[in-house]
């Protein structure tokens, strides 16, 4: 037990430290004002944006983007071509797309950090095999010049290997639309949970940390301003949709969700 609990806070940065705008300042149960206060204070003297979440599994944003990572590993094992997601998710406005980020992350990290929030939250956090797979060849990504893609010479082309871990029976086929929106989706439904446990306070501390934290296409104004632009109860349509097709709990819409559809609102 601390001496003095109310004047620890945490600060999670995010990689490369050199590069990320972003910090995550942590409180703790019995963290007061004044500390968390002067660590906001300080985060912005290192010239660094910072949100201020609950100590929790996976705190905001490691949270949010790993169900996106994840979700990106289920349609690839359903048959998907991991190519054409990224390319999907780049049209969109990501910088790079989850397979080229999970090579730029490396593997063994992702995996690791995965199945942190997989014992935190269970089922629905399930880490998808082929991850796991991939994680046993310990094919880490750009640090071992093999991850879903081969890093050669300067060259980048696709690990087609890959495809060997996928069993012929799970094709499925899925519309470009559909691609985007189970990735959408799933962050929405994750980060409205984050909303109702009170892991933060407000829908632009998800949309500022997402932006600044995972590269979030700016343009979008954020994670939750663009659910709200796509009209939450088309959200939540989807999601019911995705739970019904791929008989996954996953998908459940969270009461937060449900509430603001029953009560005709949005995030913002």
């Amino acid at each position: 037990e601390a001496i003095n609990p109310e004047r620890i806070v945490g600060m999670h940065f995010f990689n490369p430290v050199h590069r990320m705008p972003l910090i995550e300042v942590i409180r703790g149960r019995r963290t007061n004002e004044e500390a968390v206060a002067t660590i906001v204070d300080f985060s912005r003297k290192l010239g660094k944006t910072a949100i201020v979440v609950k100590d929790s599994c996976g705190f905001l944003i490691n949270r949010i983007l790993v169900p996106y990572l994840n979700e990106a590993g289920f349609m690839l094992e359903e048959g998907m071509d991991f190519q054409e997601i990224d390319r999907i998710i780049t049209s969109f406005g990501m910088p790079m797309g989850p397979f080229t980020l999970l090579d730029e992350i490396g593997l063994d990290i992702g995996f690791k950090v995965a199945k942190i929030l997989e014992d935190g939250f269970g089922e629905r956090m399930r880490v998808c095999s082929l991850l796991e797979k991939i994680y046993q060849k310990k094919w880490f990504g750009k640090k071992t010049n093999k991850g879903f893609y081969i890093y050669k010479n300067k060259k980048i082309i696709p690990n087609n290997e890959i495809y060997n871990f996928i069993s012929d029976k799970k094709k499925i086929s899925l519309s470009s639309d559909d691609i985007l929106m189970r990735i959408i989706c799933i962050m929405v439904n994750e980060a409205a949970r984050c909303l109702g446990e009170g892991v933060c306070l407000e829908p632009s501390d998800v949309d500022i940390g997402m932006i600044m934290g995972t590269g979030f296409p700016p343009f979008r104004a954020g994670l939750l301003y663009y659910a709200d632009s796509i009209g939450i109860d088309k959200i939540v349509g989807k999601l019911k949709e995705f739970e019904n097709r791929f008989n996954s709990a996953r998908f459940k819409p969270c009461a937060y969700l449900m509430k603001l559809v029953v009560n005709k609102q949005i995030f913002y």
